[in-house]
């Protein structure tokens, strides 16, 4: 017995024109692949002594960098109380580099490949780079100080009132200056609003890749519960922290360009 989808390709073969393929009926149990997952693909710098964070923030200072991706992980402790979380032990800056390169300072910096040996490029043309500066052994450097007060480098984050209010509580005297919630730009998107009304103001940074990237963030949240005061971080926790500056980076991106739109700039 002949079945209704064989008979209708079938009958549209015969009725194409000639030197015309048909063509492929795929059936209706077999769904679309879902779109790959995004992590950070680029160079990293890695800054245990105070001397290596003090060189990457002038660097950056000098480099003209003017807005990052800002995040921070601290250890958790699994116990009741204000006790449960640890001080700040890393800041992550993922930012990109000028199509034309990177300046003097920034391209002296030892920077080492996440994964391959492959300059992968941004939306703009440059390089994607990401600072861990490891401030549990560092502390805060003159030049990082600066770079967290100046003006002129936005600072976007997940829901990063709560990052800063803590920064500040785990170092005192700091400020952070031009810090941008992306939550918050989210809930003003039209496409948002439209979808959620503007009831919703909190995403994850996985909920907003999808909303603006149309992909899921690639990272083991496991990574995230780990000892992140370890001199040495393991490669997982590597890839975490940049994927996390990388993302964040892109989806401020995206809504930068989204908003432009709907004013029609």
């Amino acid at each position: 017995m002949v079945s209704t989808r064989s008979r209708r390709a079938a009958e549209e073969k015969e009725n194409l024109p000639a030197g015309k393929k048909a063509k492929r009926l795929i059936p209706s149990s077999v769904k679309a692949s879902p779109p790959k997952p995004l992590r950070f693909r680029g160079r990293y710098l890695l800054c245990n002594e105070p001397e290596q964070v003090e060189a990457a923030c002038r660097a950056l200072l000098k480099g003209g960098v003017r807005q990052v991706g800002f995040d921070m992980e601290w250890r958790v402790f699994f116990r009741k109380g204000p006790s449960n979380l640890g001080r700040t032990a890393l800041l992550q800056l993922g930012f990109t580099a000028p199509p034309g390169g990177l300046d003097a300072g920034l391209s002296k910096l030892p920077w080492t490949f996440l994964d391959e040996k492959v300059k992968c490029k941004s939306r703009n043309g440059g390089e994607n780079l990401c600072f861990l500066l490891h401030i549990h052994h560092t502390g805060l450097t003159p030049s990082l100080e600066e770079v967290l007060a100046s003006t002129s480098i936005t600072k976007y984050g997940v829901n990063i009132g709560p990052d800063v209010i803590k920064l500040e509580r785990d170092f005192a005297g700091v400020k952070v200056a031009e810090a941008v919630d992306l939550c918050h730009l989210a809930a003003e998107d039209p496409a948002t609003i439209a979808r959620y009304g503007h009831k919703r103001m909190r995403f994850s940074l996985n909920d907003l890749s999808i909303l603006f990237l149309g992909r899921p963030v690639d990272k083991d949240s496991r990574a995230r519960l780990g000892n992140w005061e370890k001199p040495e971080l393991e490669y997982e926790k590597k890839r975490y922290a940049c994927t996390d500056a990388y993302i964040t980076l892109l989806v401020s991106e995206a809504l930068e360009a989204a908003a432009a739109a709907a004013k029609g700039v």
